[in-house]
């Protein structure tokens, strides 16, 4: 829930339904395929060792992106575009 919440204040309202169905698709994917692997690698390495170190690069990689993704919203702020400027131009259409 609060996840949803996140990606809405990150994103935007507009794009939120595509990013849900997006992360889920990936999301639950891993859940699925995951076990499959860790138990394939455990049967080739005759340890949980190697998959676990694995599991580990894939997880800090998939961090690393996360904290490379560029906040939309806060850039179209730090550009100068605020929430209320926008709100301005889309009454001043209206009006015009």
């Amino acid at each position: 829930m609060i996840f949803n919440v996140l990606l809405a204040d990150v994103f935007g309202l507009e794009a939120l339904g595509t990013l849900t169905g997006t992360l889920s698709l990936f999301g639950l994917s891993g859940m699925a395929i995951g076990p499959i692997m860790l138990s394939m690698l455990r049967e080739s390495f005759d340890s949980f060792r190697p998959a676990l170190l694995l599991l580990t690069v894939v997880t800090a990689a998939g961090a690393a992106m996360m904290a490379a993704v560029p906040y939309p919203r806060k850039a179209q702020e730090e550009q100068g575009e605020t929430e209320e400027e926008r709100e301005t131009l889309l009454t001043a259409k209206g009006d015009g």
